[in-house]
């Protein structure tokens, strides 16, 4: 870095050295406000590992503010031109349609000042005859309210007496209708250096609301990771494309997440009220894994197909919340970022440098938005096991998968082996939630764990934060037959969804054995349990209840599927029911395209008959089969793919 206003230019075409150049030394102020000073000050980071780079960093230059966890919780909503009416019809509507949603903002016009922008902070009256009272009526039902403002409401901010104005007009209008968000237009315009507009709002209303409330600018300088809780790129268009499509909206987050901006979020399917359609719901995916999912217009009002699908990501990046929080908070405390460009993971991997559209979320979870108007797409996965996210095959790399299933309604998703992720129920909004319970999803690999990092700030004018997430840590081992996961301390009911690589056989928790259920049903009516389910991947359910603060032990026994790690093999592999009567059926998944073959063989070790055989693709397949010609008895049934296969046990009864 170097910290200094000088136009300095940087060369990085030779591979041995970067050239650094700047203009003639001046004495003198330029007409764009830059003074040619007689020095540069350069600042050099050193890892080894690049998070470290960001954390020394931004450890220099301010870290990032930590947005309030009702900002981060669910999604928010506004449209471009809005009034009274239409601001409870949008609340009505998300709600009726059971769309997660903890904000709505107001955007121009809705003051009465030039321009329909402040000053003074008064609602327009015809459009807004009872604003304040709206905005108590929004948080009743669980929305925090925000207002559009822009940059030039004072001028440059040059006079510091515009500064105290802005201070005094806010205050009354803050502490009267309680507004929490406000969206920072224009800065773009300015021929000062942003970062004092940034603080200037910032403190005239942490003077009002102590920190409980949320700033998103459009235009942004160093050190003013302090004073924004996010950013916001500017009007965007409903595409996929350059200069202000999705494609850049991706590269510019996680450009920015290097640069000490980790939070962020763009206008969900562009501007201004984008319609329900192919651009806007790969854009919905995108922001739901993003650290603010933010969208113009009515998604209430979207057609059946893709409303669904939109709350669909909406719910899912509110079940993620104690995830993504935690995160935000590493992102405040270290400035590591949130949402990470492989080849900050995996700087050794040169196939990563050229993956623009995918990045890692935390620690273990892989996204891979769709860019184009396509239903497929080649997804890169770095060195590991990954696991599909929505129907649990597994992959490992590195590897290229080339033409990756991605109908309308997926988003490509990929959880790395070893990874614990933390979720709570879907839930409208943030107010009334609740942890309890909590989900764990478990991919166990080698000893792995993670560090929930709980809710702990409470806001003046409260009693308590605004979740009930605590800080607690949670543990897996897998050894050869044996899975144990331990907790800290819990009072809510907890669900681990494991995906073992293998058939469970028993489950206990703290030395008691739990009970296995047959259903599903059965299981989710019981107070503690566990199932096996097969039909969305090798997943054991288990369920231990809440009450008394207490930690968790289980212990879980399993069976191997076997060649579970290979490329080319199968990723799992299962018959229902076991015990056989007279007709059943082979569950499998397929890393990639094979010629499967499926043989009965008797305790004798001779062949008695091939069930089925031919080429599958990858992906989850189910094969009926019928051994009405057999006799009772235990049978072993050998499993092909291409060179890769391996044995199962089969009771016919």
């Amino acid at each position: 870095m170097i910290d200094n206003n000088l136009k300095v230019n940087f060369n990085f075409t030779n591979d041995d050295e970067v050239a650094i150049t700047a203009p003639p030394i001046s004495g003198s102020v330029d007409g764009a406000g830059y003074f040619y000073g007689s020095s540069l000050l350069y600042y050099f980071y050193y890892g080894p590992d690049l998070l470290d780079v960001i954390d020394r960093f931004t450890e220099h230059v301010s870290r990032p503010a930590l947005p309030p966890s009702w900002a981060l919780f669910s999604t928010w909503q506004w449209r471009d031109t809005s009034d009274e009416t239409k601001v409870y019809d949008d609340a009505a509507g998300m709600r009726d349609e059971e769309i997660p949603c903890g904000l709505i903002w107001i955007d121009r016009p809705w003051a009465q000042g030039a321009d329909n922008m402040p000053p003074p902070f008064e609602w327009q009256v015809s459009r807004f005859p009872n604003g304040s009272n709206m905005c108590h009526d929004l948080q009743e039902q669980g929305y925090k309210t925000g207002v559009w403002v822009a940059k030039n409401l004072y001028g440059s901010f040059s006079d510091s007496m515009n500064y105290k104005q802005l201070k005094l007009d806010t205050k009354s209008f803050l502490e009267r209708d309680n507004c929490q968000m406000y969206k920072i237009d224009r800065g773009n315009e300015q021929s000062t250096d942003p970062l004092f507009t940034c603080q200037a709002y910032y403190e005239a209303w942490d003077d009002v609301l102590h920190g409980d409330f949320v700033t998103l600018p459009r235009t942004i300088a160093n050190r003013a990771q302090q004073y924004v809780s996010g950013k916001w790129p500017g009007d965007n268009d409903n595409t996929y494309e350059y200069p202000s499509g999705l494609k850049s909206n991706i590269a510019a987050m996680l450009n920015l997440a290097i640069a000490g901006f980790p939070f962020w979020g763009s206008d969900t399917g562009g501007f201004p009220d984008p319609p329900g359609n192919n651009v806007t719901i790969r854009w919905a995916q995108f922001s739901s894994f993003c650290t603010i999912f933010e969208t113009a217009g009515t998604p209430y009002n979207y057609s059946q197909n893709y409303r669904n699908i939109y709350r669909k990501y909406a719910e899912l990046y509110t079940r993620m919340f104690p995830y993504r929080w935690t995160y935000a908070r590493m992102a405040h405390e270290k400035g590591y970022p949130v949402t990470r460009a492989l080849p900050l993971v995996y700087p050794d991997d040169e196939n990563c440098y050229s993956e623009k559209f995918q990045y890692l979320y935390g620690d273990w979870i892989l996204v891979a938005p769709v860019v184009d108007a396509t239903f497929s797409r080649d997804v890169y996965l770095p060195e590991g096991k990954w696991y599909d996210w929505w129907d649990g095959t597994l992959y490992e790399g590195p590897a290229t998968i080339n033409d990756f299933p991605a109908p309308e309604d997926k988003l490509p998703l990929f959880v790395k082996a070893g990874a614990i992720i933390p979720m709570t129920d879907v839930q409208q909004t943030w107010l009334n939630s609740t942890m309890d319970p909590m989900t764990f999803r478990v991919y166990p690999e080698g000893e792995t764990e993670f560090t929930i990092l709980g809710d702990t700030v409470v806001y003046y004018g409260r009693e308590t934060p605004y979740t009930d997430l605590k800080t607690t840590n949670i543990k897996c081992i897998k050894s050869e037959g044996e899975i144990q996961i331990t907790t800290g301390e819990f009072t809510q009911s907890l669900i681990f969804e494991v995906h073992p690589g293998g058939e469970p056989l028993s489950a206990e928790n703290n030395g008691t054995v739990l009970q296995q259920y047959g259903s599903r049903s059965e299981w989710e009516t019981a107070e503690e349990g566990w199932y096996f389910e097969t039909d969305n991947g090798a997943i054991a359910w288990i369920k231990t209840a809440g009450g008394d603060p207490c930690s968790v032990n289980l212990t879980i026994k399993y069976e191997n599927f076997t060649c579970r790690a290979d490329i080319q093999s199968f990723a799992f592999f299962d018959i229902l029911p076991n015990p056989v009567t007279d007709h059943g059926k082979f569950v499998f998944g397929l890393t990639n395209e094979a010629e499967v073959h499926i043989d009965v063989i008797n305790i004798l070790g001779r062949h008695v008959i091939r069930l089925d055989e031919g080429p599958y693709t990858p992906g989850r397949h189910e094969v009926d089969f019928s051994v009405d010609n057999l006799h009772h008895g235990l049978y072993l049934v050998k499993y092909e793919a291409g060179e890769t296969g391996g044995t199962r046990i089969m009771m016919l009864k």
